[in-house]
């Protein structure tokens, strides 16, 4: 039996450009990801590295999270009922 830890992202994320796949053969648990050794413990740090190595190099620079228009595109509303909710969207 084999085991392949797995993760996917594209970047950047308010308009995606870029696909990343990381792919970890027989990745072995660690105490820092309490005996697990799926995509979410091993594969996504490692995206994560990479994605912060390679996008300025693409010219891809970190964006203001609290900037009206990136607030704006995470903001949601609903009613339930006569309420009205705001939610982020993501």
């Amino acid at each position: 039996d084999r085991n392949i830890a797995s993760f996917a992202a594209t970047f950047p994320v308010h308009d995606p450009r870029y696909v990343l796949v990381v792919m970890v053969d027989e990745p072995k648990p660690q105490k820092f990801s309490y005996g697990y050794a799926t995509g979410g413990w091993v594969a996504a740090p490692a995206a994560r590295r990479i994605i912060q190595h390679a996008a300025p190099r693409l010219g891809i620079h970190p964006v203001d999270e609290n900037s009206p228009e990136i607030r704006q595109k995470l903001h949601m509303e609903f009613r339930i009922g006569k309420e009205e909710k705001t939610l982020a969207s993501f």
